[in-house]
């Protein structure tokens, strides 16, 4: 029995998506990714750490409180 067109298209698809995920996934593992960085951006990092911290937890607190709105709403409402 012989397959639709649509159903060899999404075959092809899905291993054409297999080499491009291992693919990706080698240059993400390569050499150049392991490379140690100046010191410049390392200290450029750690000075803003502090602020990336208190961003994350800011958006992290709205998050909760719209979450929470959203259950008051779906309570009484």
């Amino acid at each position: 029995m012989r397959q639709s067109p649509k159903l060899t298209f999404l075959g092809k698809v899905k291993t054409q998506v297999s080499v491009l995920t291992a693919a990706a996934s080698a240059m993400v593992i390569s050499a150049p990714s392991h490379a140690a960085l100046a010191t410049e951006v390392t200290d450029a990092i750690t000075a803003a750490q502090g602020d990336i911290v208190t961003a994350g937890g800011l958006i992290i607190a709205m998050a909760a409180v719209a979450m929470g709105l959203r259950w008051v709403k779906a309570t009484f409402f």
